[in-house]
């Protein structure tokens, strides 16, 4: 299961890479914000849902990341919605889902 998602983590660095090599190369920022957006979204879809079995909540995206319309220097704000916030479950999935945003070098922040 980890080390699916360390996979997931080199593709979106990957990907990140790529992109911005793109902007740099005079690409519409706009389609590439959107591009970011999807890529950022199944990165962290894949991630939450291999890390969080066990635990009764959601993710949700809110400001420009959740707008879809996520720059490349941009954090990446989440809020988590669960029931029991005390968990051993979610107090997991969150240590190891900080340890594999900490591998794409992204911003995030949680709340």
């Amino acid at each position: 299961m980890i080390e699916a998602t360390s996979e997931h983590s080199k593709t979106f660095m990957s990907f990140r890479d790529a992109w911005a090599s793109r902007l740099a190369g005079g690409e519409d920022g706009l389609t590439l914000a959107r591009a970011l957006t999807a890529a950022t979204d199944a990165w962290i879809i894949n991630t939450w849902h291999e890390l969080s079995d066990g635990v009764d909540g959601e993710l949700v995206a809110v400001g420009g990341y959740g707008r879809g319309e996520l720059a490349f220097h941009s954090d990446i704000d989440l809020v988590v919605h669960v029931q029991d916030a005390t968990s051993p479950e979610l107090r997991f999935a969150m240590e190891q889902f900080h340890k594999h945003v900490r591998e794409t070098r992204m911003k995030v922040a949680v709340a």
